[in-house]
Formats: structure tokens, C-alpha cells, sequence
């Protein structure tokens, strides 16, 4: 008998937090949500997309350097278009395009400036240090700054 009124005791204190648990769980829920919607809009800025994507590149190509032992040099071609191309040294009278590697940047997005290159030696050090701007239609602009000790920031 005593077990039974234990088990009922236990079933009315149960039925009145059911409420209380979904409410806080509803309220985990939305949290959780917001800060995942947040982050997905600054995924919709084309101009952050292409900035991120020509670091990768920049990497991505001094890594060939370095594993080819190699020089890779980087400009930017037609169109929004990052082109590679390969010689022995940095200092070649002619470099060989890379077919495969290239970057296309996001609709919108160009390069102001095409004066630049970039070449990373055998080693991924490169040959010059300049900054390079990408620019949207809206009037933004991001800046990126690669050192002579081959990295790449993004400002």
C-alpha cells in the first residue's frame, strides 16, 4: 500500500512539470535557431565569399610551389578570372598556365587594380608583396596583404 501512494504521488508531481520542461526546451530551441540564422546571413555576402576564396587560392598555389618545387605565379586574367601558371624560378622569361588551377570570382565581385602578381618560389616564398583589393558594386571593398614570407591576410 505504502508503494502505491508513493506511485501516485509521483504521477501528479510529474504531470505539472511536462509544461515547464517543453517551455524550456522551446526556449533552448530559439536560441539555438537565432544564432544559426545569424550566422547563415553573413554567408550571403559575395564580396567576403571572394576574398576567403583568393586567400585559399593564394594558398593553395604556394602549396603547389613548395610540393612541385616549383615557382607558381599568380595575376589576374579577363573576367574576374585569377589565373596560375608554373616555371622553374621566379625570374623564368616564361611561365606555362596551370589548366587547373584558376579562380573564378563571385558575379559582382572584380579586381580594380590588375597591375599585381604574385610569384612564390620553390620554397613559397614570394617574389613581392603587394595589395591586392577586391570590390563589389556597392562601393566595398576588402584588401588582402601577401608577404614576402608567403602569407596572406585578409583585411
Amino acid at each position: 500500500m505504502y508503494i502505491a501512494g508513493l506511485h501516485r504521488k509521483l504521477i501528479a508531481n510529474s504531470r505539472g512539470s511536462g509544461v515547464i520542461e517543453m517551455l524550456v526546451t522551446l526556449g533552448v530551441t530559439s536560441i539555438v535557431l537565432s544564432i544559426y540564422v545569424a550566422n547563415l546571413t553573413s554567408l550571403r555576402d559575395p564580396l567576403q565569399d571572394g576574398a576567403s576564396s583568393l586567400v585559399g587560392f593564394f594558398k593553395l598555389a604556394r602549396a603547389r610551389a613548395i610540393s612541385t618545387t616549383s615557382a607558381v605565379l599568380i595575376e589576374p586574367g579577363a573576367a574576374g578570372r585569377i589565373t596560375a601558371s608554373t616555371a622553374t624560378n621566379c625570374n623564368a622569361a616564361t611561365f606555362d598556365p596551370i589548366p587547373n588551377l584558376f579562380l573564378d570570382m563571385p558575379p559582382g565581385i572584380t579586381t580594380p587594380d590588375t597591375t599585381w602578381s604574385v610569384c612564390f618560389s620553390p620554397r613559397g616564398l614570394a617574389d613581392d608583396s603587394p595589395m591586392v583589393y577586391l570590390s563589389d558594386g556597392e562601393g566595398r571593398y576588402k584588401q588582402l596583404e601577401v608577404f614576402l614570407g608567403g602569407a596572406v591576410r585578409l583585411q
